[in-house]
């Protein structure tokens, strides 16, 4: 009898040891993986169904929630593109075809720009502007007061350069060197038309003030 006893004990304990045994149990996976590499299905993880849903939708299609990134640059004809997915532009911004550019494309700027903090880097889809030819209409004036001049300062709100209308900001205004003088006389007048020229997007900031931000050279009325 004492014999039988000890024979079980012998087992119980063999039993413990291959069950806590931690070599015995990576054998085991290790042995589960081969089995199942080798019949062509190894193991993957789970993907949620909405993962895999979306991923499957074009681009353009797929909803945009908080965190999305927004495609900066989106082509939508041979003579548009979309720049942050909201700002459509025209031509192709070479000086024969420059692009057509709106005020509020300008203006979003002021989204990254904050010269009390030294932030003077503008938002890419701006950026992305610098050195190309545009095509803007605005309301134009100068602190020169003669015949001909040759530096303007287009706006986005009605003034008069001086006493009428919204003074400027940076953001809604281009500093402006005409290819050639042009005439403009009279005091207090509000003046309307469309500019081509090569923009540079250049911010100048003194004492945390920014004092510019957008410069139009060899400009010309059209």
């Amino acid at each position: 009898m004492k014999y039988f006893w000890a024979l079980v004990g012998a087992l119980i304990v063999t039993a413990l040891v291959l069950l806590f045994n931690p070599t015995h149990v990576r054998e085991r996976v290790a042995n589960d993986e081969d089995a199942a590499t080798a019949a062509g299905s190894p193991p993957t993880l789970p993907v949620p169904l909405e993962t895999s849903t979306e991923k499957s939708r074009p681009a353009n299609q797929r909803p945009v929630t908080a965190g999305t990134p927004v495609e900066l640059i989106r082509r939508i004809d041979a003579r548009t593109i979309e720049l942050a997915g909201k700002y459509q532009v025209t031509g192709n911004g070479t000086q024969a075809d420059p692009y057509r550019v709106s005020w509020e494309l300008l203006m979003s700027a002021s989204t990254t720009i904050d010269a009390s903090t030294g932030a003077l880097t503008p938002p890419k889809w701006v950026a992305l502007l610098d050195g190309m030819w545009i095509e803007i209409s605005a309301y134009y004036s100068t602190v020169a007061r003669k015949q001909f001049v040759d530096e303007l300062l287009l706006t986005f709100n009605r003034w008069d350069g001086c006493c009428i209308g919204l003074p400027p900001t940076p953001f809604d205004s281009i500093e402006v060197k005409l290819h050639s003088p042009m005439p403009l006389t009279g005091l207090h007048l509000t003046r309307f038309g469309t500019f081509r020229g090569q923009l540079h997007v250049s911010p100048l900031a003194v004492g945390g003030f920014l004092l510019s931000f957008y410069q139009l050279t060899d400009c010309s009325r059209q």
